[in-house]
C-alpha cells in the first residue's frame, strides 16, 4: 500500500482550500484509475477555532483526518508567526502511515498520471526525487482531473532540477520526497525543530543518503506539478517571511548540520523514540465511502 501524506489548515493561506481540493480531486481520481492499493492522510494541525474543521470541509472525499489541537502548536517557539509547521505535521502522519510506501505531499502539487502510474513498482531501498515543475495559478479548480493535468502540462513556468547533475536533488525537496516505511521509521522522519520547512526538507535527503540509501531521481513524462501562488518561499520571497518573523532555519546553520553529519561528528538520527507526536492520542477521523454514501 502507498501512503500519501498530506498536510493542512482551513485558513487564508489557500482561500476556500481550492489547491487543496484540486490536489485531492486529481489524486482520487488517479488512485481509481490505476487501481492503487492507497491511502490519503490529511494531518490537521492547529485548526483556527472559527472554521469548519477539514473533515467536514472535505466532505465529498474518503479521507482519514489527524488532527493536531492548537495546544501542541502553541507550545512551539515561534508558534505566534507561523500557524502550521509542515514539517512536523507530515511526521505526524508518517509515523501512524500504514503503506510500505510513504508520500509526503503538498497541498498545492499534482502528480502526473505517468508518475502515479509507477509508484507501485518504487523499489522499497531508494529515495526517490523529482524536478518539481511550477504551473500558472489559473488552474481550472472546478475542471475535470483530465482538464487539470492537462493545463498543467501545458502551463509550465519553471523547473526546479537539481543543483548539479551527480550531487543530491535538494531543489524543492519539500514536495516530493518518496521513502519507505521503514526507511522513514529509520531516520524518525524530519528533524523537529519549530521553523518554516525551507532547508530542514533538504537537510532529510543529506539524512537519508548518509544512511546509504540511494538516490533516484524521476524523469519525464512522470512529472510533479506546482501550482504557483503568493504565499510562502517561492511567492513572498526570503523578505516577505522575514518581515512576518516566520522562523526560518539560517543556510549557515544547514550548512554546519551537513558537514558535521558528513564527517561524522553529528548522528545521522536527530529525532527521539517520540517523534510524530507518538505517545499522544491524537483526534482522527476516518471517512470513507459509506459515509459519502449516507451524505449523497
Amino acid at each position: 500500500m502507498i501512503s500519501f501524506v498530506l498536510t493542512s489548515r482551513n485558513d487564508d493561506h489557500d482561500p476556500g482550500l481550492r489547491r487543496l481540493l484540486v490536489c485531492l480531486r486529481v489524486l482520487y481520481w488517479q488512485i481509481a484509475e490505476f487501481g492503487l492499493d492507497a491511502e490519503v492522510i490529511l494531518v490537521e494541525w492547529n485548526p483556527p477555532q472559527n472554521r469548519p474543521r477539514l473533515a467536514e470541509a472535505l466532505a465529498c472525499h474518503p479521507i482519514r483526518v489527524i488532527t493536531v489541537p492548537p495546544k501542541y502548536h502553541r507550545r512551539l517557539e515561534g508558534h505566534k508567526y507561523l500557524d502550521l509547521f509542515v514539517l512536523l505535521a507530515r511526521n505526524v502522519g508518517i509515523r501512524r502511515a500504514g503503506g510500505d510506501l510513504v508520500l509526503p505531499l503538498n497541498q498545492d502539487c499534482v502528480l502526473s498520471n505517468e508518475l502515479v502510474a509507477s509508484l507501485p513498482s518504487m523499489e522499497r531501498d531508494a529515495l526517490y526525487r523529482i524536478d518539481r515543475c511550477d504551473v500558472l495559478a489559473e488552474v481550472p479548480y472546478l475542471g475535470t482531473p483530465g482538464e487539470i493535468l492537462e493545463f498543467c502540462a501545458q502551463n509550465v513556468v519553471q523547473v526546479h532540477s537539481r543543483p548539479v547533475p551527480w550531487g543530491p536533488h535538494t531543489n524543492g525537496s519539500g514536495d516530493f520526497t518518496l521513502l519507505s516505511r521503514e526507511n522513514w521509521h529509520r531516520l524518525r522522519g524530519y528533524v523537529e525543530v519549530p521553523k518554516y520547512g525551507l532547508h530542514l526538507d533538504s537537510f532529510l535527503v543529506f539524512m537519508a543518503l548518509c544512511s546509504g540509501i540511494r538516490q533516484v531521481v524521476l524523469q519525464p513524462p512522470m512529472c510533479l506539478y506546482h501550482i504557483s501562488h503568493d504565499r510562502g518561499w517561492t511567492g513572498e520571497g526570503p523578505e516577505g517571511m522575514r518581515k512576518r518573523k516566520v522562523p526560518i532555519l539560517d543556510e549557515k546553520t544547514f550548512f554546519t548540520w551537513v558537514t558535521r553529519m558528513l564527517v561524522g561528528y553529528d548522528s545521522v538520527v536527530r529525532n527521539d523514540e517520540n517523534w510524530g507526536l507518538a505517545g499522544e492520542g491524537l483526534p482522527e477521523r476516518v471517512r470513507n465511502d459509506a459515509d459519502l454514501a449516507v451524505r449523497q
